[in-house]
C-alpha cells in the first residue's frame, strides 16, 4: 500500500518543501523544453538548492506561494536552460 501525505498535517517547512517539489515535478511532466540549467532530478536531489529556493520565496501559512515567484527563484538559483536563454548583445553586421 502506498503511503499518502496529508499536507494539512505537515509542519510549515514540509509544506513549503512539498510545494517546491510538486512544482518542479509538474514542470518536469508538462514542459516541452525544460526551463532550467539543472535537471529536475538534480534539483530534487540537491538539498542545498531546495533550501535556497525555499528561502527565496514568500510562502503563506498554508505553505502556498505565487508560482511566478517560485519560477523566478528557480531561474535565479538553478539558471535558465541555455537552449532557451535569450542571446545578449547579438553581433550586427
Amino acid at each position: 500500500m502506498k503511503n499518502s501525505i496529508n499536507p494539512d498535517s505537515m509542519p510549515g517547512e514540509n509544506k513549503r518543501r512539498k510545494s517546491i517539489i510538486d512544482f518542479i515535478q509538474f514542470e518536469d511532466s508538462t514542459s516541452v523544453i525544460w526551463p532550467w540549467a539543472v535537471s529536475a532530478e538534480a534539483l530534487l536531489q540537491n538539498e542545498a538548492l531546495l533550501l535556497e529556493v525555499e528561502k527565496a520565496v514568500c510562502f503563506d501559512e498554508s505553505g502556498n506561494c505565487d508560482t511566478d515567484e517560485l519560477y523566478a527563484a528557480i531561474d535565479r538559483i538553478a539558471g535558465i536552460n541555455p537552449a532557451i536563454e535569450p542571446k545578449t548583445n547579438p553581433k550586427k553586421e
